[in-house]
C-alpha cells in the first residue's frame, strides 16, 4: 500500500515530462559581431524609447531603496520574438569606474521597422536594473553625462557584440532623487 502511493505522482506526472509548461517561450536571438545595437531605456511608467547620444533617461525609485535605471539593446533581428542575455554598465566619465552593472535575460519584439526591442510598457523584470544611486561616482549623478555600455553576452567573445552612448541620468526634479544620487565625494 505505501509503495502504490509513492507511485502515484510518478505515474500522474510522468506524462508531462515531455511538456514545455511556456509554449510561448521565446527563440535565442540570432546575433554576431555585426550586429546592429543600439540603447533603450524604460521610464517609471514601463515606456521604452531610444536612447540618442548625450539624451536623458530616468533615474527610477527601486523597490528595494536607491535609485535604478532600466537600460536595455535595441537591434536589428528578423526574428519577431528573440531573447538574449544581456549585460548593461554605466561608467563614470571621469575615473572610467563602472558605477552600476546588471546581467540579465531579456525578450525583444520586432517592430515593423526591423529593429527589435523590449515590450512597452515593460515590467522592472523585463530589462537590467543598473542601480546607480546611491553610488560611488566621482560626479554627481543626476544631470552629469556617463558611458551607458550595453553588451549581448554570447558563447564566445566574437558573437558577443556591444554598444556605447553617452547618457544623462535625470531625476525629474525630484528632491529625494538628487539627494540619494548626490555624490558622497
Amino acid at each position: 500500500m505505501l509503495l502504490a502511493r509513492a507511485l502515484v505522482p510518478v505515474l500522474l506526472l510522468g506524462p508531462l515530462a515531455g511538456c514545455t509548461l511556456f509554449e510561448d517561450d521565446p527563440e535565442a536571438c540570432v546575433v554576431d559581431a555585426t550586429t546592429e545595437l543600439g540603447v533603450v531605456f524604460a521610464d517609471e511608467n514601463g515606456n521604452v524609447s531610444e536612447l540618442t547620444e548625450m539624451g536623458q533617461f530616468p533615474l527610477i525609485a527601486a523597490p528595494q531603496g536607491g535609485f535604478i535605471s532600466l537600460l536595455a539593446p535595441r537591434m536589428k533581428t528578423k526574428i519577431g520574438k528573440c531573447q538574449v542575455q544581456v549585460s548593461a554598465a554605466v561608467r563614470d566619465m571621469t575615473s572610467n569606474l563602472v558605477i552600476g552593472l546588471e546581467q540579465r535575460p531579456v525578450t525583444l519584439y520586432r517592430h515593423s521597422d526591423g529593429w527589435a526591442t523590449p515590450p512597452d510598457p515593460a515590467d522592472l523584470s523585463d530589462l537590467p536594473n543598473v542601480a546607480l544611486c546611491p553610488s560611488s561616482a566621482t560626479t554627481m549623478i543626476d544631470g552629469n553625462p556617463f558611458k551607458i555600455e550595453v553588451k549581448i553576452i554570447g558563447l564566445t567573445t566574437a558573437d558577443s557584440p556591444s554598444t556605447t552612448t553617452i547618457g544623462i541620468p535625470s531625476c525629474n526634479g525630484s528632491q529625494y532623487c538628487v539627494g540619494e544620487c548626490a555624490n558622497s565625494f
